[in-house]
């Protein structure tokens, strides 16, 4: 009986790009054998997990092409089982079909089958690694080369397309080979194998931002696995994270708020109340100050004296998970118990009265009628401490909806965390969380008091602040000498302005750095507003490099110019010969760059463009070519994106605004200069020290700036820790990057022209076309830019490299090696003392900025007396 061996034909990593013409782009292909009789929707499902889609976060559409049709016409959905029964039909009449998987942004609804999902691999969407196999393997040495037995094809985009018969094996990195009669689309890698053979690679999920504030309401969903070469790394997935966590506890703060019926009934089981951690008193051992704790031995005795000893009794301790009283437990004083019993009661939802409340003991009872709970703690002579003496915990009664003993006190202490994150919080949604949380009803009197009583609290902790803050400069410049802090006031000794950087930032960043700066602001969340100023590099493994940061009263072109006149003068920049800003487009910023360095390289933040260029031109394809068209590293490519972008479905008036808005010079690699050797097209550095001090900026001045600049000294230290862990001279994520172009080099063919010039080219056969570059190994420069502009060499610099059997590592810039890395983390931060050892400042206390109050709604009525 023969054996029938039918054939899947996988494209996965793209998208379709629907204009006149569907076409999958940017895609890879895999071949694989399918046992019909096993095939189902849900084995469709798993092999998109092999093929490295999160299908935790995403959704992804699977479809099939009908033999023989257009992608137009004959692509057929897969949802269900019935459909997968159509697609083993195709597949008995043809032998071979193709099979489409594409990226949908959403979460899915429906979770992947735990016997379906194989742990142990992931395979990367863009198909890195090697990966073949067929029957009749024959093993052919050599990097990077791409061979086909019969009928050579080659298909334009990005690697070479090979159909063949008789499959024959390429050792070394990046091989793509086709099955028989492989029909590849343009810009998909083609890949053979089989899912036994797959070796464990990792991939990156899929990021989107998420930010705070109004601005998170400003972006566009970007796909970003779309776009070559994006520049994502650790700290920036766990900023977006942190910001993300924000918004998510506060809007669900702001929600809970809202959906509280206060009409309905409240059911509680007391049993399952009590959820959150509170203070308790899970303490085995006494202080020494306490009776009983010390033990002094008799003078024979060979033991030592001043033993502490197990207590029989136990002390209540804050620190510790409080659940429920018992007869021995002691108190320090009356009012700790007070307030222990008050907290106690609200979570367990009843109300108590006190039947005696004097110096030495408190009785009291539960309100309800016939219920037995009482409890007395009083004066112990003996211990010479309060202690519980009388307990019984037996309720009879229902949860109160009542109760007296929430007071304002109560509500401040308990909702202090939410009102200081929150300080606009209305007393109707405080009263509506107090509701939702204890079960029980307040007035509107009870939450604007507690409010206020918390929002006191915070002015005199501000005003504390201010007043130390002149002494703290003062702390800084004599702990961390050589370092820049500016602290600035009015004539009224009112906070005006406070400028910050290191000594250690300073030189890490002259010496171990590119020059180029990162320019951003963010909002205070705290109860002063104002705005926080950064200044943000790119260190050698092409993560953030945080260099000064400064407070001021608001963002506008003035406190811009001090800033950047401030960090011209740390950095000695001058008139910005030599150097890049990129920043996004903030109040006053772009005049003041323009008007301090006129010399600099002015850059645009690309996302933060299509942020607000998307939102008047939606859809994919535009999505898409507005990504390709920033990463064009040279004009006649850029034009080109620009002139497929025209053709696109409203693609024509996109295009005009686009340029006529944003002028491409700021966001499109075409034109950035070759000195600075980083080709960012985005803010991200800036973003992910915004992020990573999320939660500082809520907090008053001093312990924000401490915060901040404790996190900066801690890592310093985990990057010169994380430096001794590399295995090469150069940063592992570079050597990422320059992996990427050594696989793409084997397509290329090379001539020497006998002197410093390479010709570096591959034939189109299809289209009888030949693509060609020059490179200049000398100068470390290739026609297509992306070497000259990144300091990485690019695709067609290795095929020349290697074509003069050299090191590629030894054409990477200076900047990537670990020697400057090592500059850039060499200098520490010095610990600051505490507050009581600063020192005195001669300029004195500062008085905190006044709250603007912001205007009231308009009258609706003319007031009594007017015409």
């Amino acid at each position: 009986m023969t054996n029938v061996r039918y054939k899947a034909r996988y494209h996965y990593g793209g998208q379709f790009l629907r204009s006149r013409n569907v076409r999958y782009m940017n895609g890879s292909i895999r071949v694989q054998d399918e046992d019909l009789d096993r095939l189902c929707f849900w084995d469709l499902m798993a092999t998109a997990k092999k093929l490295g889609y999160n299908l935790d976060n995403y959704s992804v559409n699977i479809y099939y092409l009908k033999v023989g049709q257009t992608l137009v016409k004959g692509l057929k959905l897969i949802a269900n089982d019935g459909d997968v029964l159509e697609l083993a039909d195709e597949m008995r009449r043809n032998m071979i079909v193709d099979i489409y998987f594409e990226l949908v942004m959403g979460k899915r609804n429906m979770k992947l089958p735990e016997a379906l999902v194989d742990h142990s691999e992931k395979d990367p969407i863009n198909g890195q690694g090697d990966r073949v196999s067929a029957e009749n393997l024959e093993h052919v040495s050599g990097q990077g080369e791409r061979v086909a037995a019969e009928n050579l094809e080659h298909v334009s985009g990005q690697g070479e397309r090979v159909a063949a018969e008789n499959l024959e094996h390429v050792s070394g990195q990046g091989e793509r080979v086709a099955a028989e009669n492989l029909e590849p689309v343009d810009g998909q890698d083609v890949i053979v194998e089989n899912f036994e053979d797959e070796g464990n690679s990792d991939s990156e999920n899929e990021l989107e931002r998420d930010s705070d504030e109004a601005f998170e309401e400003d972006l566009v969903d970007v796909q970003w696995d779309n776009v070559e070469d994006f520049d994502v790394d650790e700290e920036l997935i766990e900023a977006r994270q942190k910001v993300k966590e924000y918004v998510k506890r506060k809007r669900t703060l702001c929600l809970a708020a809202h959906i509280v019926d206060d009409s309905a009934p409240v059911t509680s089981d007391k049993v399952n109340v009590d959820t959150d951690k509170v203070p308790g008193y899970e303490s085995d051992y006494l202080s020494e100050s306490d009776p009983g704790s010390f033990i002094q031995n008799e003078k024979e005795s060979e033991e030592d004296d001043g033993q502490t000893t197990k207590s029989s009794l136990r002390n209540y301790n804050s620190k510790d998970v409080f659940t429920d009283f018992n007869v021995g437990l002691r108190f320090q004083n009356l009012k700790m118990f007070k307030t222990v019993l008050s907290d106690f009661s609200t979570r367990q939802q009843f109300e108590f009265k006190y039947m005696k409340n004097d110096k030495i003991r408190v009785r009291a009872i539960c309100s309800s009628s016939g219920c037995k709970w009482s409890i007395l703690c009083s004066w112990c002579s003996t211990n010479n401490i309060f202690i519980v003496k009388t307990y019984n915990n037996d309720h009879s009664c229902l949860p109160a909806s009542k109760n007296k003993r929430v007071i304002v006190a109560v509500i401040a202490r308990k909702y202090a965390g939410e009102i200081t994150a929150m300080p606009f919080i209305k007393p109707r949604h405080l009263r509506k969380l107090v509701r939702k949380d204890l079960g029980v009803q307040v007035s509107p009197y009870v939450c604007r008091t507690a409010k206020g009583e918390v929002i006191k609290h915070m002015e005199e902790k501000y005003k504390e602040e201010f007043q130390n803050l002149n002494n703290y400069a003062e702390e800084l410049k004599a702990t961390n000498y050589g370092s820049t802090v500016i602290v600035k006031s009015d004539s009224n000794s009112v906070f005006d302005r406070m400028y910050i950087c290191f000594e250690a930032l300073k030189r890490g960043f002259l010496e171990g750095c590119r020059p180029i700066i990162g320019l951003d602001g963010c909002f205070l969340k705290g109860l002063v507003k104002g705005q926080l100023l950064v200044a943000v590099g790119k260190d050698g493994n092409n993560q953030m490099f945080p260099i000064a940061w400064a407070v001021v009263h608001n963002e506008n072109t003035e406190t811009w110019s001090w800033f950047i006149n401030q960090l011209c003068d740390d950095l000695e920049i001058g008139d910005g010969l030599g150097w890049a800003v990129i920043s996004d487009m903030q109040k006053g910023l772009i005049r003041s760059v323009q008007e301090i360095l006129p010399l600099v390289e002015q850059r645009m933040c690309a996302r933060h463009i299509y942020a607000r260029w998307g939102k008047r031109n939606s859809g994919k394809e535009l999505q898409y070519q507005f990504w390709v068209t920033a990463r064009s590293p040279n004009e006649p490519e850029m034009r080109k994106q620009l002139d497929d972008m025209a053709e696109l479905e409203n693609g024509l008036a996109a295009k005009e605004d686009l340029l006529e808005h944003w002028p491409v010079q700021g966001w499109c690699q075409a034109f950035f200069s070759d000195v600075v050797k980083c080709d960012v097209i985005d803010n991200n550095m800036c973003e992910t020290f915004n992020g990573v001090i999320l939660e500082a900026r809520c907090k008053p001045i001093i312990s924000m700036l401490e915060e901040i600049r404790i996190y900066v000294m801690k890592r310093l230290v985990l990057k010169r820790e994380y430096m001794k862990k590399w295995k090469t001279n150069y940063a592992p994520r570079i050597l990422e990057r320059l992996e990427k172009s050594r696989k793409l080099a084997g397509k290329w063919e090379v001539e020497w022209n006998g002197s410093a010039k390479h010709e570096v080219y591959w034939d189109d056969a299809e289209n009888h076309l030949r693509e060609s570059y020059t490179v200049r190994l000398q100068n470390h420069s290739c026609t297509c830019r992306k070497w000259d502009i990144s300091g990485v060499p690019c695709q067609h610099a290795v095929a020349a490299i290697m074509y003069e059997g050299a090191d590629p590592l030894s054409y990477l810039s200076e900047y990537f090696c670990k020697e400057m890395y090592k500059k850039a983390y060499m200098h520490m931060l010095n610990p600051v003392k505490g507050q009581m050892f600063w020192p005195k400042s001669n300029d004195g206390p500062l008085l905190p900025p006044l709250v603007k109050r912001m205007p009231d709604r308009p009258a609706k009525k003319k007031e009594k007396g007017t015409t």
